[in-house]
């Protein structure tokens, strides 16, 4: 997928999130978490048990690691970036996920301002 700046001014003014900071998605919803044990900030995703697929409440997990252009300490949200076009987080983001994504998977996407070593996450 490719957009224009003018797509990407579009899609960052239809924010929908409440004031917990949860969006509120075709099949699901999207909001920022902090795992104080990891000290990492992070993006979740969790399919609304009434629109999935498998009918089970038993999801797969994807975890998804950024890559160096949208490192940094801030807000997790701050990975959804017009560089990061076509991955899950972003594509959930803006109600662009292919269906059996959207329905049937929680995806979690972490944010570090340091890459990921294999210590990190091995």
């Amino acid at each position: 997928l490719t957009h224009t700046s003018a797509d990407w001014d579009m899609f960052k003014s239809e924010e929908k999130m409440n004031s917990e900071g949860v969006k509120q998605l075709k099949f699901g919803t999207q909001k920022e978490e902090y795992d104080e044990g990891s000290g990492y900030k992070y993006l979740i995703y969790k399919p609304d048990e009434n629109k999935t697929e498998n009918g089970n409440n038993k999801y797969p997990l994807l975890v998804f690691l950024h890559g160096a252009g949208e490192s940094g300490s801030g807000p997790a949200m701050e990975i959804i970036t017009e560089g990061a076009s076509g991955c899950p987080p972003v594509e959930l983001h803006y109600d662009r996920a292919v269906d059996i994504l959207a329905r049937s998977f929680v995806v979690v996407s972490p944010r570090t301002n340091h890459g990921w070593s294999d210590d990190l996450v091995g």
